[in-house]
């Protein structure tokens, strides 16, 4: 497909524009080396990303990973709101460290906003579309203890919007 790149299971669709200063944040420490996911979906805000959330994450791009947990494989869709569009340096993915959901959701469709913190935290939590509310309100208690390695931009821990999705048709 033209204008798309796959290399080590990364896909980049290329943007143009001026580049835009990195903003300072907090160092992260150093847990171990990091487990980056299988694959990597980079592409512009208008493109909607994995879900189709067309403008819902501030930011040049819009990157889209998958976690596994126990009821199956979620969407995570991020974005630096304080980036422009030019030649700027990609996010270092966020790591899931704790993922626990409780027992009784077997299966889930929904979809919440939140951002993630520069410490891995989730915070701000949105439910965006819920098929049960009773199980949406488990998840979203759920959410509250999760835990990332946080995303990075040129190796400096940074705040992202996100959104995650489960049960949810990525076409």
């Amino acid at each position: 497909m033209p204008g798309v790149t796959i290399q080590g299971g990364v896909i980049t669709i290329p943007s143009f524009g001026s580049g835009a200063a990195i903003p300072s944040a907090a160092v992260v420490a150093p847990l171990g080396p990091r487990r980056p996911p299988a694959v990597v979906v980079i592409a512009t805000s208008r493109a909607g990303g994995g879900m189709n959330a067309y403008g819902a994450l501030r930011g040049s791009r819009v990157y889209t990973t998958y976690i596994e947990t126990a009821i199956g494989t979620a969407v995570l869709q991020y974005s630096d709101p304080t980036s422009h569009p030019g030649f700027e340096t990609d996010l270092t993915p966020p790591e899931p460290l704790r993922t626990q959901l409780p027992p009784e959701l077997k299966s889930l469709h929904v979809v919440v906003k939140f951002v993630m913190d520069k410490v891995g935290g989730l915070r701000e939590l949105r439910l965006l579309e819920a098929e049960n509310s009773d199980s949406a309100a488990l998840f979203l208690k759920a959410l509250q203890r999760w835990q990332f390695r946080p995303a990075l931009k040129a190796n400096v821990a940074i705040d992202v919007e996100a959104i995650l999705g489960f049960g949810i048709n990525t076409r």
